[in-house]
């Protein structure tokens, strides 16, 4: 389940409307739409609903129910909570809408395949609509993180890069309304540099397959810890 909250300022008082649904199923945005016909105005939308398979895993290990998880969540989510504010956003000429994506969009991520595939759609689809709508008064900014610390990624976690989620929206506000596209925290902008750099020089496939081995020791922690079985 998940929990997103709608806040609207009108003169000087705070409208706070909470509704919650389990962005997992399909069939709940005909409620969102009428939960917030009610709310007079709606300037800012932030896309930050999203899941991940609990530990690096081969596709068809994940199974048919993870990967419609990640179309549900991580996909559909995002394109509907976008028709649904951005009409009003067009008739008042403003709005902010604040999509969370990921930098495993930015090249694919063996053992994180669906994952990654999720996000690069999440990215494709901000940066085109940042485009389509300028000109109407939406600004649309692309966030990609890389690992920030919340209970998603305990299991996956790398101190030398991770971030807590409160340093990490302390420092990607600042860049709304500056970058259209931003990594949000320093330490994310220097890996992302990194990684292009070390895309350009060993080549992409070269690249995936060093990402893929990367992931290994923490596959391999994670099944002796639970005694499984790696059939």
């Amino acid at each position: 389940w998940f929990v997103f909250t709608i806040i609207s300022l009108k003169t000087s008082l705070l409208t706070v409307k909470t509704i919650a649904v389990d962005f997992n199923r399909t069939d709940i945005y005909d409620k969102i739409t009428r939960e917030l016909s009610g709310v007079e105005v709606v300037d800012v939308l932030v896309n930050n609903v999203g899941t991940v398979y609990h530990i690096p895993e081969y596709f068809l290990k994940i199974g048919p129910k993870y990967n419609d998880q990640y179309l549900n969540v991580n996909v559909i989510s995002a394109v509907k909570m976008i028709e649904i504010v951005l009409p009003q956003m067009c008739r008042n000429q403003r709005g902010i809408i604040i999509n969370v994506s990921s930098q495993a969009s930015e090249s694919p991520i063996p053992m994180y395949t669906t994952y990654s595939a999720s996000k690069a759609f999440v990215t494709f689809l901000s940066e085109g609509l940042s485009v389509e709508y300028e000109s109407k008064g939406v600004y649309m900014q692309t966030v990609v993180p890389n690992q920030v610390h919340t209970k998603l990624t305990t299991n996956v976690s790398v101190p030398l890069i991770s971030v807590s989620a409160e340093d990490y929206v302390s420092a990607a506000i600042q860049t709304v309304g500056v970058e259209h596209y931003t990594y949000g925290h320093w330490k994310h902008k220097l890996l992302a540099y990194l990684a292009d750099w070390v895309l350009y020089v060993i080549g992409r496939r070269l690249y995936m397959k060093v990402a893929m081995n990367g992931t290994q020791p923490m596959r391999r922690k994670y099944y002796t810890q639970n005694n499984m079985s790696d059939d």
